[in-house]
């Protein structure tokens, strides 16, 4: 009878914890995949086409006395940064909106360039919001999509950043 009692103890602690284990591994995966989206976004924002780009618009922005407008904006357009950079924000903004990128990523160096980023660019983007975007699937049919939310998860990020 005392064997039958301690089976059924060791029985009730191994249900017990096998859903216990379940969750500190699901938290273990968590973290790990934090660190992967963090080294990504390091590693991404650190090649030499993005550093290009923010180079490209940091030289516009000071030779057009502090103001991207018009002219510049159609020649960095030209070259496709604006549209890449706005993209770049936005999908990390989206990791950070789903918790898979922590914010305190861009604490420090990394958040002064994307909010230092977003003013230079917000002509640009407020230009964007004012326009609907075309998309053709073929030769009949014709999809508007509306622009009013055109880097809204970039902004998001941005004020996320400032609070």
């Amino acid at each position: 009878m005392n064997c039958n009692n301690n089976l059924t103890m060791w029985t009730v602690f191994t249900v017990a914890l096998i859903p216990l284990l379940a969750i500190f591994v699901a938290w273990l995966q968590h973290r790990r995949t934090v660190y992967h989206s963090i080294v990504e976004f390091l590693s991404q924002g650190n090649t030499d086409d993005e550093k290009n780009r923010r180079k490209d618009v940091y030289k516009e922005f000071e030779e057009s006395d502090c103001k991207l407008t018009g002219d510049g904006i159609t020649r960095l357009e030209v070259k496709g940064n604006l549209g890449k950079i706005v993209s770049f924000y936005d999908c990390w903004a989206i990791m950070v909106k789903r918790n898979y990128l922590p914010l305190k990523t861009f604490r420090g160096i990394n958040g002064i360039t994307a909010v230092r980023m977003f003013f230079i660019l917000l002509p640009y983007i407020q230009q964007r919001r004012e326009q609907d975007a075309y998309i053709n699937i073929n030769e009949n049919i014709k999809i508007c999509i509306p622009a009013k939310s055109y880097a809204a998860d970039f902004e998001y990020l941005v004020k996320k950043i400032l609070q």
